[in-house]
């Protein structure tokens, strides 16, 4: 009983010391890209100050049209797309996407009025 006892708290102190893991998932989705030669994708990530770079991406297969970001990619972080061919030319970035995952709601949209329609 003892042993088990200093188990239970050997790994709660490890559970507080490197944190719980997240149970909230989130998952990015995309429109396949149709071109023949396609290879995949590469979904980039970046803070709001930083810049998109080769250490923060991974590879996605050319059939996917979503990527699961829970323990991936870390929140508050701006995701962007590309596709790549067989020969290894990357496309431009897709539109990038707040990764907001934090669990509060986004900022409300600014400038909305309404107007008579003729």
């Amino acid at each position: 009983m003892k042993k088990l006892l200093l188990l239970f708290i050997a790994m709660l102190v490890a559970a507080t010391s490197y944190g719980l893991p997240s149970t909230k998932k989130y998952q990015a989705t995309w429109t396949a890209n149709t071109e023949t030669d396609l290879a995949g994708y590469r979904l980039y990530w970046r803070t709001s100050t930083g810049s998109f770079s080769d250490t923060n991406r991974i590879t996605v297969a050319k059939t996917a049209t979503s990527q699961l970001l829970t323990g991936l990619v870390p929140e508050n972080s701006i995701i962007a797309l590309t596709a790549f061919d067989e020969a290894g030319n990357e496309s431009g970035f897709s539109n990038e996407v707040p990764f907001v995952g934090d669990g509060t709601a986004p900022s409300p949209p600014t400038g909305c009025k309404v107007v008579a329609v003729p």
